[in-house]
């Protein structure tokens, strides 16, 4: 039929919601009520059966790599071919010999957040002024009509001055699933709907059909995306270097490998370069795969400021309110580029018959724009004398990003008003989000490994298969041995 949901509405509601229900968590087994899908490896796939005594079928390939039941469901939105399903035990690929200890490091609104609320004053008459620990980001339920107020409200932060930030009063929040989890960074919104907001979730997957087991090769470090590095050297690194040192130690002192996407590269580029030294990161690190890694950030964040863009495609969110909410994010200012004096970098990011700015002029905007806080952090913490995206951060990196989409550069703004009205984007080569210069930064480092992807959009990496079997091959092909330097041999053994 071509509305199922209705066709078996029609003899049975509950049935309809049931597959409703299932459909939205991948269309595993009939209402979920199997353990299919809870298999993460082709062998313990073939050895469960689903609700109704028929065995399970795994699908193979970088984009599947999941586990199915054999009874069909109407609302699954499964796409496995007969090539990529398995159903013999015998025939199912051997488990990686080797696993790289890893770490994934999500970028901007790619980690779960939760609050928990005692309010005095809210915006309006549908918002909860108490609430015990809930979803705040993201959760469909958050942004719903009427309730987007709400959500906007408990999503800010009062600035402090000196790029000091606090959670809007009475909120208070919290990012679950650290270390040995990987939920608060599988999917935008956990459970019913996972699979139509993936985050690391086809990696995930893909990793786990290799043998990588959550807790034991396979962790996580979601963190505050809405803060900045002067937060994150007081909280958030100290705790990730816990945590490589945790996971160094499980794998029976196996150096740790760190996998992250967008403004993961920064950060995790920032927390190497500026909070550990280099004989900790000779020891505990073995490499950093950088995807799409905006490391001295992305023009576009100047528009995201002054006027607003769609920060979720999809979300029911008036841009501006976003803005709006977002404006006293330090993340934001932080990835706002900064000019660089070494390479006689300073490009025009704004345009108009009043004035134009330069990267360095670029707090000046802001400011004009009406996102003063951000333009103060500019000022006074996000800049070249504070915090750099050019730092080596001193370990192996695989830099990899796409240098051929249009991608926005800078703005004219005919009316020069910021904030009020709608300018005109001109285009650079990048990959949508990033332009090239920011991404290509790593060029400049000791030890990096570069590769360029043509056509594949910023955020796309999560879900190219092409870049979801680089992913597992990096981590699966064991180091060559270290081969000691000939020179230095010799000389040992004159002593």
């Amino acid at each position: 039929p071509e509305d199922p949901a209705g066709f078996f509405a029609s003899f049975h509601p509950g049935l309809a919601s049931g597959l409703r229900l299932d459909a939205e968590q991948g269309g595993r087994g009939l209402f979920g009520g199997d353990g299919c899908a809870e298999k993460t490896t082709c062998g313990a796939c073939l050895e469960e059966k689903d609700f109704m005594g028929h065995k399970c079928h795994w699908c193979g390939d970088a984009d599947g790599n999941r586990c199915f039941s054999r009874v069909p469901n109407p609302l699954s939105s499964e796409t496995c071919t007969s090539e990529q399903r398995t159903t013999e035990k015998s025939k199912c690929p051997a488990p990686a010999a080797f696993r790289r200890p890893l770490i994934i490091v999500p970028g901007l609104i790619g980690s779960n957040i939760e609050a928990k609320l005692d309010k005095k004053e809210v915006p309006n008459a549908v918002c909860s002024k108490k609430a015990d620990w809930f979803e705040l980001w993201l959760s469909p339920a958050s942004v719903a009509p009427k309730l987007s107020d709400c959500f906007l409200d408990n999503m800010a932060l009062q600035y402090l001055g000196g790029g000091d930030v606090a959670n809007a009063e009475g909120v208070a929040t919290r990012v679950p699933g650290y270390g040995a989890s990987v939920d608060a960074v599988t999917c935008l919104t956990p459970g019913a709907g996972c699979s139509r907001t993936k985050n690391f979730y086809d990696a995930i997957h893909a990793l786990q059909a290799v043998g990588y087991a959550v807790g034991e090769d396979l962790f996580s470090a979601p963190y505050d995306f809405r803060r900045g590095p002067r937060q994150f050297m007081e909280d958030e690194w100290p705790r990730l270097k816990a945590l490589v040192e945790e996971v160094y130690a499980r794998n029976g002192e196996t150096k740790v490998a760190l996998l992250g996407i967008s403004m993961a590269g920064p950060y995790v580029q920032h927390f190497l370069a500026y909070a550990v030294p280099q004989d900790w990161k000779d020891k505990y690190v073995s490499e950093f795969v950088s995807m799409s890694g905006v490391f001295n950030g992305a023009k576009m964040m100047v528009r995201e400021l002054a006027d607003g863009m769609p920060l979720v495609p999809g979300l029911p969110v008036d841009i501006r309110d976003m803005r709006d909410a977002m404006r006293n994010w330090p993340s934001m200012a932080w990835l706002v580029p900064n000019a660089a004096a070494e390479y006689d970098y300073d490009p025009t990011v704004v345009w108009s018959s009043v004035r134009n700015y330069t990267l360095s002029e670029v707090a000046d905007f802001l400011d004009a724009s009406g996102a003063t806080a951000a333009a103060d952090m500019k000022r006074s913490v996000y800049n070249p004398d504070h915090f750099s995206g050019y730092a080596d951060p001193g370990v192996k990196v695989h830099c990899w990003y796409t240098d051929n989409m249009p991608t926005e550069s800078s703005y004219y703004y005919p009316e020069f008003k910021p904030g009020q009205e709608d300018p005109v984007p001109f285009y650079e080569p990048g990959d949508a989000t990033g332009t090239w210069d920011s991404l290509a930064v790593c060029w400049g480092w000791k030890n990096v490994v570069p590769k360029v992807y043509k056509d594949i959009c910023h955020a796309c990496y999560l879900t190219n298969p092409q870049v979801i079997a680089d992913v597992v091959a990096l981590l699966t092909t064991p180091p060559a041995p270290e081969v000691e330097d000939s020179a230095a041999a010799a000389a040992t053994a004159a002593e």
